[in-house]
């Protein structure tokens, strides 16, 4: 966790030494340059981390914010501005209201378990003899924070050492990260493979794969099967597609699995049977798309399946090639539609040359782009109901005309003071 003092000049400070109201004295604030923002971070304890709620403190149009910091002589925040030919400016911010700025002590709890994090991130980045000893039994943590801490203190030592310890660990938790943590080490990215390193390690791979397989799915919670599958997706990665008996060893143990109760299980599972090449990952996938209540996880499920070459048929495929003629009117950041354009040139590439033939005419189909309310109602059918409202059904009803609207702003205005902290330059 950052621990910016008051004074510190830097893009985010917490409220240290701020004369705020209680909410935002231990608050964490931080600043969007792009959209003009001044966010408060409110952070709880929760194990060996915290949670956090967002707060919007204060914006603008234009504000790009540059710097913060809480002055330990006043007590107030101030904030610099600059950057894109914007008139650059310094800004303190100051609380007005009748609520206390007397200090408040930080919130307690979780000590025991940050503590022993702390201890745990000590061997990171070195090697160390009492890392194992230290770290290992604490892979099978409920606290996801602690386990990742000992899995990456294992995973900076030398993986000879403690190889053997990991295949034959019998307790389902701390085997599970111990696996990853082994087709982290043992393999190498592909990547970033270069000519002089050695050959893939086949002996370990067997190892891994046999391992993985032996879990009894039933006994895991969700945590424990998204590392599962991410564990055997590093390790298909790393390690290089296995002979096909395996293959098909692996599919019997996953393919049934999919669907899962969960889309981020579903997203794993749709990728691994993918590179498997499933021969029924289509016809799960395919309705799933269409049932998705977002884009993101439409686009998740469309992308999993581009480098699918088995189990089509020709109402899959129609299907999922008119997803793309609709998904040309969804909205994204500035490189979304070339996101969708990528996924679809790949999913073409995986067509045979039948297939192409066969579904010629709705790959050169254009699709229709939409007005921004079209497109919208296209994106969420039957997920909400987008009613085409009109000026005059938008007109304020008869008891709410020749309402004092200004006074109603003062007052709003005033009640606000009472919140947050003044903005004066």
């Amino acid at each position: 966790m950052l621990n910016v003092g008051p004074g510190s000049p830097t893009g985010m400070t917490f409220g240290y030494g701020a004369k705020f109201p209680a909410k935002y004295q231990n608050t964490l604030f931080c600043l969007d340059w792009s959209w003009g923002r001044l966010y408060a971070v409110h952070l709880q304890p929760q194990g060996a981390s915290f949670t956090a709620t967002k707060e919007d403190f204060l914006n603008g149009t234009p504000l790009p914010l540059t710097d913060v910091i809480i002055h330990p002589g006043d007590g107030a925040m101030y904030f610099t501005i600059g950057g894109r030919k914007v008139q650059s400016g310094l800004y303190r911010v100051t609380y007005t209201g009748s609520e206390s700025t007397a200090p408040v002590a930080a919130p307690t709890g979780g000590e025991t378990a940050r503590t022993l994090r702390h201890d745990l991130e000590a061997f990171h980045g070195k090697q160390d003899p009492k890392a194992i000893d230290a770290a290992w039994p604490n892979l099978g943590d409920r606290d996801r924070f602690i386990r990742w801490a000992a899995r990456t203190a294992v995973e900076h030592q030398p993986f000879s050492t403690w190889a053997d310890k990991a295949l034959g660990e019998t307790e389902p938790a701390k085997q599970l990260e111990a696996l990853l943590a082994l087709a982290h080490c043992a393999g190498i990215d592909p990547f970033h493979r270069q000519p002089n390193d050695p050959p893939v390690d086949t002996a370990i791979r067997a190892k891994l794969l046999a391992a993985l397989q032996k879990f009894d799915w039933s006994t895991l919670n969700n945590e424990q099967r998204i590392t599962l599958v991410r564990t055997l997706q590093i390790t298909l990665v790393r390690f290089d597609r296995p002979d096909d008996a395996t293959v098909q060893a692996l599919l019997a143990k996953f393919d049934p699995l999919f669907p899962a109760p969960t889309y981020e299980l579903n997203r794993l599972l749709c990728e691994t049977l993918v590179y498997l090449q499933s021969p029924t990952v289509a016809a799960k996938t395919v309705p799933m798309i269409e049932k998705a209540p977002t884009q993101e996880e439409q686009m998740e499920y469309a992308r999993s399946l581009r480098m699918l070459k088995t189990g089509w048929t020709t109402p899959l495929h129609t299907a999922y090639f008119e997803w793309f003629l609709k998904a040309a009117n969804y909205r994204g950041g500035a490189s979304f539609e070339k996101f969708i354009e990528f996924i679809r040139n790949d999913a073409v590439a995986s067509l045979s040359a039948s297939e192409k033939t066969e579904l010629a005419a709705l790959l050169d189909k254009k699709p229709v782009l939409k007005s921004p309310l079209e497109a919208a109602a296209t994106a969420l059918a039957g997920h909400t109901t987008v009613t085409p409202w009109t000026l005059d059904q938008l007109n304020p009803p008869a008891e709410l005309q020749g309402r004092d609207f200004e006074n109603r702003s003062q007052n709003v205005r005033r009640r606000r003071l009472l919140r947050l902290p003044s903005l004066r330059q």
